[in-house]
């Protein structure tokens, strides 16, 4: 086999640029994006990402760093070159920002930003999106939340009337009520209410929930009582404090 000539391929890359020639095959114009080259044609573009991705997932299965390949690591990569990748991300920012350029793809940026009008649509779906993704888990965790509770409590106190009441035409109000019977000295001769909010770990009231646990709480009645419970142990330990009768 013959040597690799360096300088012809050189030569012939360019030659093929002037043209507007993909310098990989030579056959097929430039692909471009929003009016720049992207320096080779769609083909070319899409052959080199298959190639990549299968790199990547032929280090990761032999548990090696995906950037470098040599060194291995447990995490996506080795620490040198995570700082080696941070180092040039921080330098092509500042260079960028410097220049009146987009941080993130070159071109020219909105009056008083970082971005282009692009980069900062593109940006605002992406907050989007994940904002959407995290409210529907947390949304998600409160209904598992609520029917752990309606069930456990159906389970250990039969003679209790549980209602989930909460929904998108009833906002503000408490997730469930709960009417049981309570012991009184030897006797069951009285009903409990127990209103449940239930939240997430990281949930919190909102101002319009806070202001209906108010009202409830203004009724001042023997026996009413509003709780926020974010697992099934607070409910039942509130039911038997209360002398919940099974």
């Amino acid at each position: 086999m013959g040597s690799y000539n360096r300088a012809y391929w050189k030569e012939r890359s360019l030659r093929l640029r002037v043209q507007g020639l993909c310098p990989f095959c030579g056959r097929a114009p430039v692909a471009q994006k929003r009016g720049r080259l992207l320096g080779r044609c769609k083909v070319c573009l899409i052959r080199a990402a298959i190639r990549t991705q299968r790199k990547i997932a032929q280090r990761k299965k032999a548990g090696l760093c995906v950037l470098c390949g040599k060194v291995k690591s447990t995490t996506h990569a080795c620490l040198v070159c995570r700082r080696h990748r941070a180092l040039v991300n921080r330098t092509r920012y500042r260079k960028r920002l410097a220049a009146g350029l987009c941080v993130y793809c070159k071109d020219s940026t909105r009056p008083g930003c970082s971005s282009c009008e692009h980069c900062s649509e593109r940006k605002r779906k992406k907050n989007k999106k994940r904002q959407q993704q995290k409210r529907k888990e947390k949304i998600m965790r409160e209904k598992t939340i609520v029917s752990a509770i309606i069930t456990q409590v159906r389970q250990k106190y039969p003679r209790a009337y549980v209602r989930k009441l909460a929904d998108r035409f009833t906002r503000g109000l408490p997730d469930l009520l709960i009417l049981f019977p309570r012991t009184i000295g030897d006797t069951c001769n009285e009903t409990g209410v127990l209103w449940v909010e239930t939240k997430s770990r990281t949930g919190r009231l909102s101002p319009l929930q806070k202001a209906e646990h108010e009202k409830i709480l203004h009724v001042e009645t023997f026996g009413l009582e509003v709780i926020v419970a974010k697992d099934t142990e607070t409910v039942l330990a509130k039911l038997q404090e209360m002398g919940a009768y099974p």
